[in-house]
């Protein structure tokens, strides 16, 4: 009686040892478009956060230097990147 209930108890844990690995297995084939597609849009943000730090760089420069501006005329422009850059760097690190 003893060896029949320690067999059970072995074969249900082959049992589910075996659906476990099978869900993993079965789980990396299906989400692989799902992490390229996670992956593209991280590097689109990072992208997004680059370009208007350049943009807004060159912007506040060029109006500062050339034009005459001071930083307080500029408030909003680098307000406003900085708005950017910081959503689309927090949405890429929560993604990931």
């Amino acid at each position: 009686m003893f060896a029949k209930k320690q067999l059970a108890a072995i074969n249900t844990a082959i049992l589910l040892t075996l659906i476990s690995v099978s869900v993993n297995a079965n789980a990396a084939n299906g989400f692989e478009k799902v992490n390229t597609m996670l992956n593209a849009i991280i590097a689109g943000l990072h992208t997004i956060a680059i370009a208007t730090a350049t943009l807004a760089g060159l912007w506040v420069g060029f109006k500062v230097f050339f034009d005459g501006r001071s930083l307080m005329d500029m408030k909003n422009v680098i307000i406003g990147a900085g708005i950017v850059i910081g959503i689309s760097e927090f949405v890429a690190l929560v993604i990931s």
